[in-house]
C-alpha cells in the first residue's frame, strides 16, 4: 500500500479525550489525519458527508453506544474499517463487537504507548482493505485473461474417472456446453496415435506424483487438428495422489507469436501479474506497470539492467538453470518456479515465476518472457489455514452445517461430548425439532438474516434438548457459506453456555445495586485518570531530566498509574464477589496467558520477560477472569523489583491432572514472615509500588478455581510465585 494520508474519524463522548487522541495519533504516525466527534450521531453525519479511511469509536457513550454505532455504519458501509477503542473491556463486549463485524478491538491504556499500538492497528486495517480490493481485481482480470487467450484447465478425478473442464478448455475443443467428460470420452478428443501415450502419462502421474509436461494433438469438433501444450500437476491428499490438475495452451500458431506480442502489450499492461521480457543477453527490454510497481525502481533504471538488480546471486542462478531447461532439446516449453524478489524498498516478495522463451528459428535465440505473481499472501494464508485446522481439531465447540430450511447436513464429532448425540443421529433432521418454539424463532430469523446478508454473521442463544432429554442453553454463531463448494450451507458454531446463562441471571439480580459504582469506576474515574497519566507523559517529555519539576511529574505518573491499576483491580474483585463457585468453564491457558503477557510487556518496556519453553495448549478449569491472575503476577514481579532492569522468567509444567505455572523474578525477595501475609487484603511488600491488593485477588481467584498459589525463594535472589490449576478433562 502506498504511504498516502489516512483519514481517521475518532468518536468519544469526552472532548478532552478526543483532543488527546488526536494529538498522540498524529504524533505517532505522520500519515494519520484525525477528525473527532463527541457522539455517534455526529459521527454518522460526518461519514455520510465524506467516507474516512477508518473509524475509531468508544463503547460507553450516551444515546447511541459504540455497538449500535458500529451496526449503523455496517448497514451503509459494510467494508469500512471500524476499531472499537474503549475503556470498558469484557469478553461479552468483544464477542458482540466481533459478531457485529468490528475490524479490531482495543482497550484504552494509561500510557502514550497505547496510541502507538492504535496507530499500527489503524494502518493494518486500512492496508487489509486495500489488499482485499486488489485481490478482487486480480481475480476478475484472471478470468478475462483466460477468456481472451487460447488456454484452459482441467481436473481429472481418479475416484469417479471423470474430467472437469474450464471455460477455456471447452472453447479449445469447440464444445462450450460440455462441462464434464468420462475419461475414455475425453481421451477420444485427441489423435488416435496419441491416446495410448496419454493413458500411460496419466497413469505414471498418479503413480509418481511428479509434474508432467507434454504436447498432445487435439481433434476439434469441426475436424481441425491443434497442438496443445499440456502441463499436469498432482493433488496429494493424505499421502496419496487423488486428482490431476492441468493446463493446456494451443501452440499451433506459435510461429506467429512474435508478431502478436506487440498487439497484446496493451492487454498485458492490464494484468495484475508483473510481466517482463529479457533479450538474448539477459537484459530487460520490456516490463509492464505492475512489474515497475512491484520492484520499486523506475522503468528507466530497469530497462537495460539485468535481473541481478532485484535478485540475489542464488535466485539469478536458479532462473538461468530454468531457462537452460526450456532451451534444451527435450525440455519443457515453459517453466514455473518460486523465486524471491528484493524490491528497492520494503520486505522481500515471494513470487511464482512463469517463464518461457520468445519464438525463434534455428539457433537464433531471441530472449525470454515471463510473469511474476506475488504469492506472499498465499503462503501466509496457508499458514493461517494450518492454524485454523489445529484450532478446529482442539475446539470444544460443535460445528454444524445446515441447509436454508434448517436441515442438518453435517455436524462435528464434538456433538457427542457436548449434547450426547452421535453425528449420524442428527444429520438429515431439522435442527428446529430439538428446540422449543420460543427460541427456534430466533434461529429462523438468524438464518433469514445471513441468507439476505451473506457477508454478516448472526449470534443467537437458544434452548436445546440433549440426548438424555434434559435442556441446555446453546450459543450459536451463523455464517453464510452457500457459495463455497466444500460447505454449500450455513456454518453454525455452537457451544454450551448453560452455566454462563445461569450466572448471568444471578448477576442481573445484583446488577442494580452496583450500577452507579460500576459507572463511576469503569468510565468517569478511570477515564479521568487515563487523561492525567497521558498528559503527565506529555509533560515529562518537555521537562528537564533531574529537575525538581521532572521529579514532581514522575510522582504524578506513579500515583496516577497506581490509581488506574487500583480501579481495575477493584472492579475485578467486585466481579469475583458476584461470582458463585459453580461457574467454572474450560479456558485455554495459552491464549489467556499470552494476552496478558503482551499487555504487561507493553506497559513495562524496560522489563525483560523470558518464557522457558512453550506455553502448553491445554484448557484449565477457570473463568474469564483467569487473565487477572497472570497479569497481577507479572506486574507484581516487576513493580516489587529494585533492579534497574527487572527480569522475570515464566515456566509451565503439565502434570497428571494439573498444570503448574511459575513466575520468578530477580528482586529483593519476600521475608519469611511475609510469605503468608503477602496474600492478605491490602498487604504491601518491600519497596512496593503497587496497590497491595493484587496478590489478594490472585489468591481469591485461584482458590475459586480449586487451585493453589504459594511463594518461595528464587536462587540466587528474588521470588518465585507458583500457581497450580486443575486441567479440564
Amino acid at each position: 500500500m502506498e504511504q498516502g494520508e489516512i483519514q481517521v474519524l475518532h468518536i468519544d463522548d469526552d472532548p478532552e479525550f478526543t483532543a488527546l487522541s488526536e494529538t498522540l495519533l498524529e504524533r505517532e504516525a505522520d500519515q494519520l489525519s484525525v477528525e473527532t466527534a463527541t457522539s455517534a450521531d455526529d459521527g454518522l453525519t460526518i461519514i455520510n458527508d465524506y467516507q474516512p479511511d477508518c473509524v475509531v469509536s468508544d463503547y460507553n457513550m450516551p444515546g447511541m453506544d459504540g455497538l449500535e454505532f458500529l451496526q449503523a455504519v455496517r448497514e451503509a458501509y459494510p467494508n469500512l474499517p471500524f476499531i472499537l477503542f474503549t475503556g470498558q473491556g469484557s469478553e461479552a463486549v468483544a464477542s458482540d463487537a466481533i459478531a457485529a463485524g468490528v475490524t479490531d478491538y482495543l482497550q484504552k491504556g494509561s500510557g502514550s504507548e497505547r496510541y502507538q499500538l492504535l496507530a499500527n492497528r489503524i494502518r493494518n486495517a486500512v492496508h487489509a482493505r486495500h489488499e482485499a480490493r486488489r485481490a478482487d481485481r486480480q481475480e476478475q482480470l484472471m478470468r478475462l485473461t483466460e477468456f481472451a487467450g487460447d488456454t484452459g484447465g482441467f481436473e481429472f478425478d481418479r475416484e469417479n474417472d471423470t474430467v472437469l473442464l474450464t471455460a477455456g478448455t471447452r472453447r479449445l475443443i469447440g464444445r462450450p456446453d460440455k462441462f464434464e467428460y468420462p475419461l475414455g470420452e475425453a481421451i477420444e478428443l485427441f489423435h488416435p496415435d496419441d491416446r495410448e501415450n496419454i493413458k500411460q502419462t496419466l497413469t505414471e502421474a498418479f503413480e509418481t506424483g511428479e509434474d508432467v509436461h507434454d504436447i498432445w494433438r487435439l481433434q476439434t469438433k469441426n475436424g481441425d487438428e491443434r497442438f496443445i501444450d499440456i502441463t499436469i500437476t498432482s493433488v496429494v491428499e493424505n499421502g496419496e495422489v487423488t486428482k490431476l490438475r492441468g493446463a493446456g495452451n494451443d501452440i499451433t500458431d506459435r510461429k506467429h507469436l512474435q508478431t502478436e506480442l506487440e498487439e497484446y502489450k496493451t492487454i498485458i499492461d492490464t494484468l495484475t501479474d508483473a510481466v517482463y521480457v529479457l533479450d538474448e543477453g539477459g537484459q530487460f527490454t520490456y516490463v509492464n506497470d505492475q512489474f515497475v510497481e512491484m520492484v520499486g525502481y523506475d522503468r528507466e533504471t530497469i530497462l537495460g539492467n539485468t535481473p541481478s538488480l532485484i535478485k540475489n546471486e542464488e535466485a539469478v542462478e536458479q532462473a538461468e538453470h530454468q531457462l537452460g531447461r526450456v532451451l534444451s532439446s527435450d525440455g519443457p516449453h515453459r517453466v514455473t518456479f518460486e523465486v524471491t524478489i528484493q524490491p528497492h524498498d520494503g520486505d522481500p516478495i515471494i513470487c511464482e515465476d512463469h517463464m518461457g522463451v520468445l519464438p525463434y528459428e534455428g539457433d537464433s535465440f531471441e530472449g525470454s518472457v515471463g510473469t511474476l505473481r506475488d504469492i506472499t499472501h498465499i503462503k501466509e494464508r496457508e499458514q493461517e489455514l494450518m492454524r485454523a485446522r489445529q484450532i478446529i481439531q482442539n475446539s470444544t465447540d460443535v460445528a454444524t452445517i445446515i441447509a436454508p430450511d434448517g436441515t442438518i447436513t453435517y455436524v462435528s464429532p464434538t456433538v457427542e461430548r457436548v449434547l450426547g448425540y452421535k453425528p449420524t443421529e442428527l444429520i438429515g433432521n431439522s435442527g428446529f425439532a430439538y428446540q422449543p418454539p420460543e427460541t427456534s424463532e430466533a434461529v429462523a430469523d438468524a438464518i433469514e438474516h445471513v441468507l439476505e446478508n451473506p457477508d454478516e454473521t448472526q449470534t443467537v442463544r437458544t434452548r436445546f434438548r440433549r440426548a438424555d432429554e434434559s435442556w441446555c442453553w446453546i450459543e450459536s454463531t451463523l455464517r453464510n457459506h452457500l457459495d463455497e463448494d466444500r460447505i454449500e450451507g450455513i456454518l453454525v458454531s455452537s457451544r454450551d453456555v448453560t452455566k454462563r446463562k445461569e450466572y448471568e441471571q444471578r448477576i442481573e439480580e445484583q446488577r442494580d445495586n452496583l450500577e452507579i459504582v460500576n459507572q463511576v469506576v469503569r468510565h468517569d474515574i478511570r477515564n479521568d485518570l487515563q487523561l492525567v497519566t497521558a498528559y503527565a507523559d506529555l509533560l515529562a517529555e518537555h521537562t528537564e531530566q533531574g529537575s525538581d519539576r521532572h521529579e514532581y511529574v514522575e510522582t504524578i505518573q506513579e500515583s496516577a498509574g497506581q490509581a488506574v491499576e487500583l480501579t481495575r483491580t477493584a472492579r475485578e474483585i467486585t466481579d469475583v464477589m458476584l461470582t458463585s463457585e459453580d461457574n467454572q468453564e474450560q479456558v485455554p491457558l495459552r491464549s489467556s496467558f499470552t494476552t496478558e503477557l503482551d499487555e504487561v510487556q507493553g506497559a513495562y518496556s524496560e522489563a525483560i520477560i523470558t518464557i522457558e519453553g512453550d506455553i502448553p495448549a491445554v484448557d484449565v478449569l477457570a473463568d474469564e477472569m483467569l487473565g487477572s491472575v497472570f497479569r497481577n503476577l507479572l506486574t507484581n514481579a516487576i513493580q516489587h523489583n529494585d533492579k534497574p532492569v527487572p527480569e522475570v522468567t515464566v515456566g509451565v509444567e503439565v502434570r497428571t491432572d494439573t498444570v503448574q505455572l511459575c513466575v520468578a523474578d530477580n528482586g529483593p525477595g519476600v521475608p519469611d514472615k511475609q510469605e503468608v501475609d503477602i496474600f492478605g487484603r491490602g498487604k504491601k511488600g518491600l519497596n512496593s509500588k503497587g496497590t497491595g491488593i493484587g496478590l489478594y485477588l490472585v489468591q481469591t481467584l485461584v482458590e475459586s478455581y480449586d487451585g493453589d498459589v504459594r511463594v518461595t525463594d528464587n536462587d540466587p535472589e528474588g521470588t518465585i510465585f507458583i500457581v497450580q490449576l486443575p486441567i479440564a478433562t
